[in-house]
């Protein structure tokens, strides 16, 4: 992914070039296609290019109107262009060559603020309006691009990750103690914990959200909610299974179909990665491309009782187009690089299995793929267990739905109902 920075200075003062180059260059690994800075007056905007799409190819950021009115630097992969594309009244060659990020300046110069409501996709991006004076932020429903945000007083700063704003002489490096503290709860509902970096006074905006920096002051807003249906829409279950087909086969399509480089799968013996890794296969193969998996297996040598999930790996043995590479990792584990990674990350590490996806890249990158497919997040539907809902609730003094949860949880998976009670509720 590509990453932005930038400095308003909101009480008027000239950017200083040599702050937002510092800036700039702390997030230097996002750009190995190339980077730009553009400063007028108060404001400043940066942006490290990683190309992804056909069109990202040619795109160069920070970019600028005909009429030099608004300046937009983004971090952005659209989807459904042909409809935002007809509702911007572009022709179809135009929608062809046109990158997301001027397709997204071109939304923001027809709607303003406004514009949030045609986007779909994932993005992060920030806008210089010169004639408001107006800088003005905004996130992905989904939560797929980050935008970090500190605010000075007289200088209003934002980067796609902490390091960003931490390269910016005169903010302080200090840990944000609350912050730290939760963190045996990772799964936190509470939106005041979730919008927190690790760094004090350096905070994340949250999916769906637009934020407006001017001389008067910060205004924050939410664009997109989810819509809460009373009544489920398929009545049978193949009308449901068919949904979820129509629906994957579209977003790998989004993904696959753009990419001007050779696509990866993570593929696992899961229902999530086996689903993506299916369609991705007969998609890029409907398109004369091959599709690489990348697969976690224990290696020959491993000692007798351990097992993996290669049986379920190898039914895909054969499938046309897909190319299945085996990673084992042998001379890495799991206490391999953590101050690399965590300083990298601008957070603690949350799993074990890091070095593994250390080795995926790596083979990714052998192989020219810059995207790899996943279906992490693919569980968090009907087979939600729930983490962190037991432990908010009962934060919240709802003591009693608390332990009513714990114990059907455990009717479902079999356990002790006070040792899930006691580990989700008391504990953290």
């Amino acid at each position: 992914m590509s990453a932005i920075a930038g400095i308003f200075q909101v009480d008027g003062q000239p950017v200083d070039p040599a702050a937002l180059q510092a800036m700039a260059g702390s997030l230097a690994a996002h750009g190995p296609d190339g980077s730009g800075m553009e400063i007028d007056g108060p404001c400043g905007l940066a942006h490290q290019r990683f190309c992804l799409s056909t069109q990202s190819l040619q795109e160069k950021q920070p970019l600028w109107d005909a009429g030099r009115q608004v300046c937009l630097a983004a971090d952005a992969f659209l989807f459904d262009r042909p409809r935002l594309g007809t509702e911007l009244g572009l022709d179809t060659h135009q929608v062809v060559e046109l990158g997301d990020s001027e397709l997204i300046l071109a939304a923001y110069l027809r709607w303003g603020e406004a514009c949030l409501e045609h986007l779909e996709g994932v993005y992060a991006f920030a806008a210089w309006d010169r004639r408001r004076g107006a800088l003005f932020c905004a996130t992905d429903p989904n939560d797929q691009r980050q935008l970090y945000v500190c605010d000075q007083g007289g200088r209003f700063l934002f980067a796609s990750e902490p390091k960003g704003i931490l390269a910016a002489p005169g903010v302080p490096r200090r840990l944000d103690e609350v912050k730290l503290a939760a963190i045996i709860n990772i799964f936190s509902l509470d939106e005041d914990l979730r919008r927190r970096s690790y760094f004090a006074g350096i905070q994340r905006l949250p999916p769906a959200a637009s934020l407006t920096v001017t001389t008067g002051g910060a205004r924050l807003g939410q664009f997109w909610t989810p819509e809460v249906r009373p009544k489920f829409p398929y009545q049978r279950d193949e009308e449901w299974v068919e949904a979820v087909r129509e629906r994957i086969f579209q977003v790998v399509a989004e993904w696959t179909q753009r990419c001007a480089y050779p696509v990866a799968a993570l593929l696992s013996g899961g229902l999530d990665s086996s689903s993506v890794t299916a369609v991705a296969a007969r998609l890029t193969a409907q398109d004369n491309r091959r599709l690489v998996s990348l697969s976690a297996v224990l290696p020959p040598d491993t000692p007798p009782g351990l097992s993996d999930e290669r049986c379920f790996i190898d039914t895909f043995c054969g499938t046309p187009g897909l190319d299945m590479v085996y990673v084992t990792a042998p001379d890495a584990g799991p206490f391999d690089r953590l101050e690399e990674l965590a300083r990298g990350g601008d957070q603690p590490l949350f799993t074990s299995r890091h070095y593994l996806y250390t080795a995926f890249a790596a083979e990714a990158r052998q192989r020219g793929a810059r995207l790899i497919l996943e279906g992490v997040g693919g569980e968090l539907g009907p087979s939600n267990p729930g983490n962190g809902y037991i432990g908010e609730r009962a934060r919240r003094g709802d003591w009693a739905y608390a332990w009513s949860e714990a114990n059907r949880q455990m009717q479902r998976r079999g356990g002790s109902a006070w040792r899930n009670f006691t580990a989700q509720a008391v504990l953290p």
